[in-house]
């Protein structure tokens, strides 16, 4: 539809236009930023929920989290349905920003109150999105065996619909805890699983995620150059101008500096870490920006 109508909604479908642009995110290729004001301006007409709901949850991801009382705020406030459905993804995206926030009690609180709504309404795709941001709250603070259990769960549901770009991010998950763990090979195989997953569904930004965690398990084991390389590879598959996107190059920077610390050259760890906290910033992610200011406290004079 985007090729068919080029920069201009059909009139009468502006909504289906601006969903369009939603879904096309995930596989696009280059800097989104234009499409992205695009979607943004359509999704700020409507003055009441949209004929399609989901909208309203791939806008968020889109967008990221909004800061409280702002204009994205209202909006969202504006757009969600008093449906049970709007009323579990409002759970969800509640339990997101307070996990942004630094707030993982509230967060896994939301959460698990957003799985079961969604549960009880049978949408198991909303119920696995959920259960995967319990696993990362999980994964934060260590605790591998309990991510595992969550991560689990989305992953079977995920199965069952044949969600595979979907069921490639869980497989991610369940990697980084598996290399929390320890089990390097193991790590290893649900990196490379993902990687084919999400080739197999055209998820660059998912490949990049995939790439992302095959660098930090050659990182923890000594193999630097082959770090940098995934690190560099997952950022070529990472489209600019989205949330999630961006995010995954503050991450990406994350891990670059903490490969170069390991190599010791502190000057390009500085680099790397002030870049990753300019975007932890920008992006309201608390819970990152934390991480990079104890990763630049720690780094020796130069």
């Amino acid at each position: 539809m985007l090729h068919a109508c080029g920069e201009t909604p059909p009139h009468g479908h502006e909504q289906e236009y601006a969903l369009c642009l939603l879904i096309a995110w995930p596989v696009a290729t280059g800097d989104q930023s234009a499409r992205i004001r695009q979607a943004d301006a359509l999704m700020d007409t409507l003055v009441d929920p949209p004929r399609y709901p989901i909208m309203t949850m791939l806008w968020g991801m889109a967008l990221g989290a909004p800061q409280g009382d702002s204009q994205v705020w209202h909006r969202r406030v504006r757009l969600l349905g008093d449906d049970p459905w709007s009323a579990a993804l409002a759970l969800a995206g509640d339990g997101l920003v307070a996990r942004l926030a630094g707030d993982p009690a509230a967060a896994a609180d939301l959460l698990a109150r957003a799985a079961a709504a969604f549960t009880r309404i049978g949408d198991r795709w909303g119920a696995a999105l959920a259960f995967n941001q319990l696993g990362e709250i999980a994964l934060t603070r260590g605790d591998a065996a309990g991510a595992l259990v969550h991560i689990e769960r989305g992953r079977g549901l995920l199965d069952e619909l044949g969600a595979t770009e979907d069921t490639a991010e869980a497989v991610i998950g369940r990697a980084q805890a598996t290399l929390l763990a320890g089990d390097f090979d193991g790590a290893r195989t649900d990196f490379g699983v993902a990687l084919t997953l999400a080739r197999r569904a055209g998820a660059l930004v998912v490949q990049a995620g995939a790439h992302l965690g095959l660098a930090e398990l050659a990182r923890v084991t000594g193999d630097y150059a082959t770090a940098r390389q995934e690190c560099d590879q997952a950022w070529e598959r990472c489209p600019g101008g989205w949330y999630g996107p961006d995010q995954l190059r503050c991450h990406i920077a994350v891990e670059r500096g903490r490969v170069a610390k390991a190599e010791g050259d502190v000057v390009l760890a500085r680099r790397h870490f002030e870049e990753a906290l300019r975007r932890a910033v920008g992006q309201r992610d608390h819970v990152t920006e934390t991480a990079v200011r104890v990763e630049l406290a720690a780094l020796p004079a130069t």
